[in-house]
């Protein structure tokens, strides 16, 4: 007998060697970010007075799972796969990002140059780096434009961690 499972919006069959299956799905594919105008204006216009979170990771599964992890914790959200398209969703939209959520790793500009620029054009946004990486985890406190104004967490990570970290940085000053 096969095990259906839905995995971050798809279909996932599991089967044992040699079982036949039919199967039958409709699936709309539409990546993080990419709702229809209309629905995300009127979620935003729901939710308003909630957080906004932009989130930016090159993975396109954990950028989906982050995004909606973060929407059933009661923030509202943006989601770009790298810097540019983190910088043009920003100045294109006109709700202020409370807090940039970014991997670190990233091609064409890393989170920390994503970073460098929330901090002199949005300077009253908090940031919050993500990386897999121990090089960066233990270099991060060499960062000096970063102190006191970012905060790092390593991944893997649960959801209440992550949850609780972007809640502990949203109440400080």
């Amino acid at each position: 007998m096969a095990n259906v499972h839905l995995l971050a919006q798809n279909l996932l069959l599991l089967c044992d060697y040699g079982e036949k299956f039919a199967a039958r799905y409709h699936i709309v594919s539409r990546g993080p970010g990419q709702e229809p105008q209309a629905h995300k204006k009127e979620m935003m216009e729901k939710q308003e007075g909630r957080p906004l979170i932009l989130i930016v990771d090159d993975e396109p599964l954990l950028l989906l799972a982050t995004e909606r992890a973060m929407r059933q914790g009661g923030f509202r959200t943006l989601a770009a796969s790298n810097a540019p398209e983190a910088l043009e969703l920003v100045r294109s939209q006109p709700h202020k990002i409370d807090l940039l959520l970014t991997d670190v790793r990233m091609p064409e500009v890393s989170g920390l140059d994503l970073a460098k620029e929330f901090m002199f054009s949005y300077p009253d946004t908090k940031i919050l780096f993500m990386s897999g990486s121990m090089e960066i985890r233990d270099s991060f406190h060499q960062y000096e434009e970063f102190q006191d104004k970012a905060e790092f967490l390593e991944k893997p990570f649960s959801i209440s961690d992550l949850r609780g970290k972007i809640s502990e940085l949203l109440s400080s000053p």
